[in-house]
């Protein structure tokens, strides 16, 4: 997996960094660590990032470590797509393709943007097992220190036996704490499933730092919890490098 991240990584030299004045747009809202946007919402045409995510729940050993690389381009303005590969100590587990439409502002006010993403994940040790989820996201921006997003959808997944829904609930809650907005906190909390299909609860406070030539690193530490396992422990570490 960290081979495939060195891939995605080594097309920097064709490309220049985003400007930062990027992140200090009044609609802009930061992207959550453990489930993030394809870029976000309302980026320009041309812009791209590589990163990858590595998730750590309850064992230490590095076998049971979770790692996601992943490829993110924006094709037109507001039309964003993104290829990941899931996988679990180094070994693939899944191909999983995004596709992310900014819709623009909300009734007219830049503090609002909203938008809707389509992702489908096909697991590759499991041929006939796939997942389509269809999402709604809404930022919005309280003041210059304060902002929130939220991403609700529906997980449809299905193989040879049939078919089941899952709630997907995605709410974040930023704040930057610098004045020239280099660090942001969040807490993040993730939901899937609901009733006799529910599968966990993460919740996930989180710090972000924006650095020089355009790295990114966010990193987080908090709980899941699930019917099957009870409360466990649960880390991330998220490294991001962004171009246009």
């Amino acid at each position: 997996m960290l081979k495939l991240f060195l891939f995605f990584l080594s097309f920097s030299v064709l490309a220049d960094d985003i400007l930062y004045e990027d992140y200090q747009s009044i609609s802009h809202i930061p992207e959550p660590m453990v489930f993030d946007l394809v870029r976000p919402l309302g980026s320009k045409k041309g812009q791209w990032e590589t990163n990858m995510i590595l998730t750590q729940e309850k064992e230490p050993e590095l076998s049971h470590s979770h790692e996601s690389p992943e490829i993110e381009y924006v094709f037109m303005d507001n039309l964003a797509a993104e290829l990941e590969i899931p996988g679990t100590g180094g070994e693939p587990e899944a191909i999983k393709g995004v596709v992310q439409w900014t819709l623009g502002h909300l009734f007219d006010h830049k503090e609002s943007i909203h938008g809707l993403q389509l992702i489908h994940q096909r697991y590759v040790q499991k041929s006939t097992y796939s997942e389509t989820t269809p999402l709604y996201i809404f930022g919005h921006r309280f003041n210059d220190v304060y902002s929130a997003l939220i991403m609700l959808g529906d997980q449809l997944r299905y193989n040879h036996a049939g078919t089941d829904h899952r709630v997907v609930l995605n709410a974040t809650l930023f704040r930057v704490y610098s004045k020239v907005k280099d660090i942001e906190f969040g807490l993040e909390q993730n939901l899937l499933g609901f009733g006799r299909n529910f599968e966990y609860w993460r919740i996930t406070p989180q710090v972000d730092l924006i650095l020089e030539d355009h790295w990114k690193i966010q990193t987080g530490f908090g709980t899941i919890y699930s019917y099957a396992r009870g409360w466990d422990s649960s880390s991330s570490i998220r490294i991001i490098k962004e171009f246009y």
